[in-house]
């Protein structure tokens, strides 16, 4: 998770292309009716955001609290 939130607010190439790739990645998953219509690649890139400061407050080594941020988030971004 930490390798994946921290290329989220920086400004080069890796950066560039991971967060084209979450775009492409978010309407492949719209368009196959796995997330609501209306979810954008900026909406993900926002939660992998958020991901960082529940990471940052979670002791050393307990993957629970982002894990459990994760799915409750999921869930309100799925289609249906």
């Amino acid at each position: 998770m930490a390798s994946l939130t921290d290329r989220v607010p920086r400004d080069d190439e890796v950066s560039a292309r991971t967060a084209d790739r979450v775009r492409e990645l978010t309407q492949n998953a719209v368009e196959s009716g796995y997330l609501a219509q209306d979810v954008t690649g900026d909406d993900i890139k926002a939660l992998i955001v958020a991901i960082r400061g529940v990471v940052a407050t979670s002791p050393d080594g307990d993957d629970d609290p982002w894990r459990r941020f994760v799915r409750i988030h999921l869930a309100g971004l799925q289609a249906g």
